[in-house]
């Protein structure tokens, strides 16, 4: 599988040892930006897709469900493991998981409370929390999956946390003051900032702070 170059591979290839830019991931380039495939759906086929798409549909189904995206996939997979005895037929207009759930960047962590205050402000700081809470129960039921399925391997299946930098000063500034006031509210973080110019300088960040996550969430700084 092809994987973002690692900071000692990509920074030479600028001649610049110091850039901060991001590596090119492997779908970055479409052949024909408004046709083509991505990169998960070009190079690792499923193999029973073809015959998925050539079977008729049964007259009669206990459950059926529209779309086989993430959540689709997610809804199958979680009625078979309950209900195994069910009939279920995943209808899809066009390939499996070939909408947006097959163009993703592979990553499973979200920022934990970016926009928390306004999320509160519209849906209540109890729904808010909620909220916040479901982007890491998925990540949760993802690797779940993955474990269950014994598809560590195929899937490369890295759980090393991620670094994620503030643009701006200001950027930081409402992140900060929407951890604080997630954490009064009960929200307990999984990520924590760097706040040492030894440490932002160590991951080669420019000097105003980044995020470090513990476990495979993200957090936005």
């Amino acid at each position: 599988m092809a994987t973002w170059p690692s900071d000692s591979v990509w920074s030479p290839q600028t001649h610049n040892e110091q850039i901060y830019a991001r590596a090119p991931n492997p779908a970055e380039f479409p052949e024909v930006p408004a046709i083509s495939k991505s990169y998960w759906i070009r190079e690792h086929r499923l193999d029973f897709e073809e015959e998925c798409a050539r079977t008729s549909l049964p007259s009669e189904v206990d459950v059926v469900i529209i779309g086989s995206g993430i959540t689709g996939a997610t809804v199958a997979y979680q009625i078979s493991r309950s209900q195994p005895d069910l009939c279920v037929a995943l209808i899809e207009s066009r390939g499996l998981c070939t909408g947006a759930t097959g163009r993703n960047g592979g990553h499973i962590g979200r920022p934990e409370v970016y926009h928390f205050r306004e999320l509160a402000e519209e849906v209540g700081v109890k729904e808010a929390l909620k909220l916040k809470r479901f982007g890491q129960k998925n990540r949760n039921m993802m690797v779940e999956a993955i474990n269950e399925l014994e598809a560590v391997a195929e899937v490369d299946l890295q759980l090393n946390g991620t670094i994620v930098v503030f643009e701006t000063a200001e950027e930081k500034e409402e992140f900060v003051a929407d951890l604080e006031s997630a954490k009064q509210h009960g929200h307990e973080p999984e990520g924590y900032l760097i706040k040492e110019t030894s440490d932002v300088l160590s991951v080669r960040t420019p000097p105003f702070t980044a995020t470090i996550s513990i476990d495979t969430d993200t957090v936005r700084v």
